[in-house]
């Protein structure tokens, strides 16, 4: 993409135009770059993508090498691109119905995704060859979407200086501040966050935000030249835009229209590519809508009623009957507003990883009655550079300069230089992206990722803005500019990798959670974490590490409340089943109970032929294992274990699993319950009675949460 600018630059020049072309001399500026700002264009790009790449790799990995991982173990999620991918290339945009859960809208007896399809089309070469990957692409894809947005951050960055400071020798100062922006966009920004969960939620913000940089990196491109070919280019970065997410493939698409509408009124010379983006522009709206209409029969909107999660969650239910059927309006402007934009909407803590998200969830003002609101961080502070540059870039594109400061919109200029107005447009156009969640009941930190692209063509004029005025500076402000925006861009990678590393280890629980409290353990100090109690509480406040009984079982608080507390670790407890020596009658005993949003009781059923089998009764209904035979005097063992990552208790027989239960579950109406299970025993009086002999025992202690009262020094006990 940099050389294609350096391309277009020297297409300004009228050497170059008419075949010819002056020797280039230092510090020149007739046109293009010399070789020497060559090489540090260059030298700013990649080593602004490179640091970039670093911390949105780790998190995209979970610091290891797990590239095709998924958000979680079940890979929820993380398939519904591959099931979209695979109904394509059968012709039709429908999927089968259930299979993408509560995200599915069931529309005239077929169930539709309502993402558009382009990460899906992206999916179809590979799954032509092979189903190997089916379910795995979302992490690969996320990284291929990355490197898009980088490199076109990259680009835009440079064509951005071009338009306001045409041509004139690059400095390494500014080269170094250009590339500490690229690394704040690519690194330092939500984009690391997003990374921390491959499923549809957060791949379809990385494309779409590649799309619309590279689409603005276009409109910077036709401000400086306007040529058929990068109409063209740009007009297809709408397309795919609008094919990955509706708010931006709307905005850039209109943007293009305008943009082709100004260059038809103020470049007569140049029609045909006026005429091309417009038809452009024209023609991704027209695909867009085509898409939607076809699932829903609406130009852009789904229908929320339709959802499955709708049928089923009563607090969706009640906010579209609050709203008129809908989550969208200016009720929920303010929310928005005072949530993403809080300077304070960060919490900084003594423990690992010592960055997170606000310990409360967004709050709803101005009386709007939200869908959902989770915990949220705030702009401001967790990209506190890009945010920075953004104000000064907006500030300084749309004041109203004196006349001897005007730039001229004419692209005969010897230097290139075009002038801040021409960014006004792709300005407004990234602004009005925004509006999807300015003004959408729902309140959480990825969707920050809408405003990314006019945080990245912001923070690129308010940068460019900078250099110009460090020129004449000395070199302890340029020292202590550049040291304050590396500052800026640090914070931001880490504040987003912290944040986005509790995120991703909550979400896939097991062994990776328990390595996270581990790190706690090693890494901060966790003395006013630890709480240790009989039962679990029903609130969980966030990074609490809650001890029930004398390290029965270890669970983390989330903040949020829809899912109050995530299991960490959980005790085993077994049965051992005897035969008396004169064997056993029929009978019906109880062993565990296990208690969560529904109550569930494990039982012992024996029969009058020496046989016995588990059953899972939850009200009336009961779910029976095989009948398997005990001969007097033989034993068998049955226990109960949790899989924290798939969210199950176990049901085992001499350790084999034959059975399982949700270990935690909602009704809809409530938020997520952990259940908490239990002995459940007869007496002995009833055990002789029927010839069995039943002894209770529990598992190996539990590893993580043992060396936490270890830690802090609590003896074993409830307090």
């Amino acid at each position: 993409m940099l050389v294609a600018a350096e391309h277009e630059g020297r297409s300004v020049d009228r050497h170059v135009e008419t075949g010819t072309q002056a020797p280039p001399v230092v510090g020149s500026t007739s046109g293009s770059f010399v070789d020497r700002d060559r090489s540090r264009i260059r030298r700013s790009a990649m080593g602004g993508v490179l640091a970039g790449l670093v911390p949105f790799v780790c998190v995209l990995w979970d610091f290891g090498l797990r590239p095709f991982r998924s958000a979680t173990a079940q890979g929820i999620g993380s398939n519904f691109y591959d099931i979209q991918a695979w109904a394509l290339m059968h012709g039709d945009l429908s999927v089968p119905t259930g299979s993408l859960g509560i995200e599915g809208f069931d529309v005239d007896g077929r169930t539709y995704m309502y993402f558009p399809p382009f990460p899906s089309l992206l999916r179809i070469p590979v799954l032509l060859i092979t189903d190997r990957f089916d379910g795995r692409l979302t992490a690969p894809s996320m990284l291929l979407a990355w490197f898009v947005l980088a490199g076109a951050t990259a680009a835009l960055v440079w064509n951005v200086r071009i338009v306001i400071r045409g041509f004139t020798p690059v400095t390494r100062c500014e080269s170094a501040l250009y590339a500490v922006v690229v690394a704040a966009v690519a690194g330092g920004s939500v984009v690391v966050f997003l990374a921390s969960l491959p499923w549809v939620y957060h791949e379809v913000y990385l494309w779409a935000g590649a799309f619309t940089v590279a689409a603005l990196l276009g409109f910077t491109l036709l401000a400086r030249h306007p040529k058929w070919s990068t109409a063209a280019l740009t007009a297809g970065c709408a397309l795919g835009a609008i094919l990955t997410r509706t708010t931006s493939g709307w905005a850039m698409s209109i943007t293009l229209i305008v943009t082709g509408m100004v260059i038809l009124v103020r470049r007569q010379a140049r029609q045909r590519v006026g005429v091309i983006a417009v038809v452009g522009g024209l023609t991704a709206l027209f695909v867009g809508i085509a898409v939607n209409w076809a699932k829903f029969r609406h130009p852009y909107m789904f229908p929320l009623q339709d959802q499955v999660w709708t049928t089923v969650n009563s607090q969706r239910r009640a906010a579209l009957a609050e709203n008129g059927g809908s989550l969208t309006g200016t009720p929920f402007f303010w929310s928005s507003l005072a949530n993403y934009g809080r300077p304070d909407g960060i919490r900084l803590v003594s423990y690992f990883p010592y960055v997170s998200l606000p310990a409360e969830p967004a709050r709803s003002y101005g009386g709007a009655f939200h869908d959902q609101l989770y915990r949220t961080g705030a702009i401001p502070p967790f990209m506190p550079l890009l945010f920075v540059l953004t104000v000064w870039g907006s500030f300084t594109t749309f004041r109203r300069r004196p006349r001897s400061e005007r730039t001229r919109f004419d692209h005969n200029l010897s230097d290139g230089r075009v002038g801040r107005a021409a960014l006004r447009v792709p300005l407004t156009g990234a602004l009005a992206i925004t509006g999807g969640i300015m003004f959408y009941g729902y309140i959480a930190y990825r969707y920050t990722a809408e405003m990314l692209p006019v945080l990245v063509l912001g923070s690129a004029i308010g940068a460019v803005d900078i250099a110009g005025r460090l020129h004449q500076r000395s070199g302890r402000t340029k020292r202590a500019v550049a040291a304050g925006m590396v500052v800026g861009a640090a914070f931001g990678a880490v504040a987003n990798a912290a944040a986005g590393l509790a995120t991703a280890r909550i979400t896939s629980r097991g062994d990776r959670l328990q390595e996270y409290v581990e790190w706690q353990r090693h890494l901060g100090n966790v003395d006013g974490l630890v709480e240790q109690s009989p039962t679990l509480p029903e609130d969980g406040p966030a990074d609490e590490l809650r001890v029930v009984g004398n390290c029965d079982a270890l669970y983390i608080g989330t903040g949020d409340q829809y899912e109050p507390w995530v299991t960490v670790e959980v005790r085993e407890y077994q049965v051992l089943v005897a035969a008396g020596p004169s064997g056993f009658f029929a009978s019906k005993l109880p062993l565990f109970t296990i208690d969560g949003v529904a109550s569930r009781t494990v039982g012992l059923e024996s029969d009058f032929d020496g046989r016995v089998r588990l059953v899972v009764a939850e009200g009336l209904a009961g779910y029976p294992t095989g009948w398997m035979a005990l001969a007097p005097g033989e034993s068998i063992e049955v226990g109960i274990h949790v899989d924290t990552s798939l969210n199950r208790f176990y049901v085992t027989i001499d350790g084999r699993d034959v059975s399982f239960v949700p270990s935690s579950e909602t009704d809809g109406d409530r938020p997520i319950a952990v259940a908490q299970r239990d002995f459940a025993m007869p007496t002995p009086i009833e055990q002789a009675m029927v010839g069995l002999t039943l002894t209770t025992s529990e598992g190996p202690p539990l590893p993580v949460c043992n060396h936490l009262l270890s830690e802090i020094g609590t003896a074993a006990g409830i307090r």
